[in-house]
Formats: C-alpha cells, sequence, structure tokens
C-alpha cells in the first residue's frame, strides 16, 4: 500500500493515520504479508519527518515525493493506493476501503469484501 499524506493542517490526514496504524499493527501481529509505504505530501522536510516518527511503517526519500505523486496521480490527501505483490494498482480507493471494514487480503479492482479474518 502506498499511503500519500500531509502533516500540516490536515485533520483527515491525521485521523486515517490512526485508523491505518491499527489496521497495520493488527496485519503484522498476524504476519500478514503486508506492507505501507508513505510519501508525504509536506511541503517542509522536517515536518514530514516529524510526522512520519509517529508511524510503523516506511517512509521513501523526501526527495522523491513529488515524482511518486506524479507517478501515482495523486490527486488529494490522504490517499491510500492499495497494489498486489507485483506493483499492479489494485485500486486508489484503499482509505474508503479501511474506512468501510474491507478484509486483508484486498482482492479485484473493487475490493470486494472478503470475510477472512484480518
Amino acid at each position: 500500500l502506498v499511503y500519500i499524506s500531509l502533516e500540516i493542517g490536515a485533520h483527515q490526514a491525521k485521523k486515517f493515520t490512526v485508523t491505518l496504524t491499527d489496521v497495520y499493527n493488527e496485519l503484522k501481529e498476524n504476519k500478514k504479508p503486508f506492507e505501507v509505504v508513505f510519501v508525504s505530501c509536506d511541503d517542509d522536510e522536517e515536518a514530514a519527518t516529524a510526522y512520519h516518527a509517529k508511524m510503523p511503517w516506511l517512509a521513501v526519500p523526501f526527495s522523491l515525493k513529488d515524482a511518486i505523486e506524479e507517478m501515482l496521480e495523486v490527486e488529494a490527501v490522504p490517499t491510500l493506493i492499495l497494489l498486489d505483490e507485483n506493483g499492479k494498482k489494485i485500486t486508489e480507493e484503499g482509505r474508503s476501503e479501511i474506512d468501510k471494514g474491507t478484509k486483508y487480503p484486498f482482492k479485484g479492482s473493487d475490493c470486494t469484501k472478503n470475510t477472512e479474518d484480518a
């Protein structure tokens, strides 16, 4: 999963980060092959670093953020893009999938509800 967010002035982003952290911790605890990579949309590297320090997952270098945002065609934050094991995009609506409780593994272009326990 690629999580694109920012620290400064984004209440929605901060709120979703808490939700995603809970999902992430549960999946890791259950040893699911799953990873989140954070891409900051902050203009300030210090703010991005401070925000990422609150997250349990990986982050791309701040210097690559613009290229990744362009490559993934990010239009809003927070955005959660779900990728399969080959890097193929499953959905750009990962945030809404997580919010509505879609379970791992995320399948299909619409992330059809999976009944497997997380």
